[in-house]
């Protein structure tokens, strides 16, 4: 059959029961049960061929972001599997079943999460996913507003706004004629 690929295991010993697994770069992986009832028994099985998908990750400057999370998403929208990327930025997937269409979704906690365009998986053949550059993640923010008078409108000159993030004290801007401004807020704040 078009698309599967048939193996022997022979002479396994000792007799038992086994789990085999079958992997490979373009064969899915497979799991198989076996009972091995005497020495020198084979073992007939069958797995379908497939593909691979390699691809690297870059920060805007297109150096290589070392241990971003990758999720191989497929048609569906189900997570089919993740890795990290390496210190060259580089990921791959092996065994990935042709016949279906994919997208990688990369996240890092100094980035934004980024998503692929669509590919197809060939196979016996590696898919290169074009490179993926991330957005850096703002590490400092800016907030500004007016304090005023409840009723009048008027602007208040002797108010401090205080900004609580979990119980402690983040930043304090002292109000002049009524504007408060926070310089350097942190992410989440």
């Amino acid at each position: 059959d078009a698309g599967l690929v048939d193996f022997t295991l022979t002479e396994l010993y000792p007799a038992g029961s086994y789990i085999v697994e079958i992997s490979g770069d373009f064969i899915v992986t497979a799991k198989f049960p076996v009972t091995i009832s005497k020495a020198g028994q084979s073992f007939i099985g069958r797995t379908t061929l497939a593909g691979t998908v390699s691809g690297t990750v870059l920060d805007p400057a297109a150096v290589a972001v070392e241990k971003a999370n990758v999720k191989l998403i497929n048609s569906l929208g189900k997570e089919v599997a993740s890795t990290k990327t390496d210190a060259t930025g580089d990921f791959a997937f092996t065994g990935v079943p042709a016949g279906t269409k994919y997208k990688v979704v990369v996240s890092d906690p100094d980035y934004l999460t980024k998503t692929s365009g669509e590919f197809a998986v060939a196979v016996q053949a590696d898919t290169a996913v074009p490179d993926i550059t991330l957005t850096a993640v703002v590490t400092t923010g800016q907030m500004k507003g007016y304090i005023r008078e409840n009723g009048s409108g008027e602007l208040v000159n002797t108010a401090i706004v205080t900004f609580i993030d979990k119980d402690k004290v983040d930043t304090a801007a002292p109000v002049v004629n009524g504007e408060y401004s926070t310089p350097t807020l942190k992410p989440g704040t």
